[in-house]
């Protein structure tokens, strides 16, 4: 094929409608604002945790989509801390788990701000309140109990301080009358 000309897929994907799906790709692939996405993984996941694709149910497709991420980058963080430590602790989280996790946490336990379901905005950043998942004791790692949905903000705050850290901000704002 000439330099600069459209592929085949290229051509295919431009024809699509937003909601779309393309033949033979049915229960895989999901478009969404004229982006291609990959819905699940099909050992994970149950074809009914996937909504259907009109545009009613978008909304429902991007937490879907965003559950299935934080699956990913759960595993894909423990993964990376098992070559770098032996004794890091177990994973048995599931795609099911954490939707069931997602689903009881409707606003951040710390920012006390509803959690939203954004798939990119094209700038390469979460959003403040996307769902993140936190371990509780890090040690132990992702299992059962130990794991909490916040959002991004929420675990960046988090992580970033110790609890003197907290109580030395609180007193010096006290003291100062803020």
């Amino acid at each position: 094929m000439a330099r600069g000309s459209p592929s085949f897929r290229e051509k295919t994907f431009k024809k699509l409608k937003v909601g779309e799906l393309l033949s033979g790709f049915e229960g895989q692939y999901a478009y969404l604002n004229g982006r291609r996405f990959l819905l699940y993984n099909k050992d994970q996941a149950s074809p009914s945790l996937f909504p259907p694709h009109t545009p009613e149910e978008w909304p429902a497709l991007q937490k879907a989509y965003k559950v299935k991420g934080l699956y990913r980058g759960a595993l894909q963080r423990h993964r990376a801390m098992r070559v770098k430590d032996s004794a890091v602790g177990e994973f048995d989280l599931t795609i099911m788990k954490i939707k069931a996790l997602v689903d009881a946490t409707p606003i951040c336990p710390v920012t006390r701000l509803p959690l939203r379901f954004v798939v990119g905005d094209g700038n390469g950043k979460h959003h403040p309140q996307s769902p993140t998942i936190d371990k509780l004791v890090p040690s132990l790692g992702y299992v059962d109990g130990n794991c909490a949905i916040l959002s991004h903000r929420g675990n960046q705050l988090k992580s970033d301080h110790t609890r003197a850290t907290y109580n030395n901000l609180g007193a010096y704002l006290e003291a100062n009358g803020i």
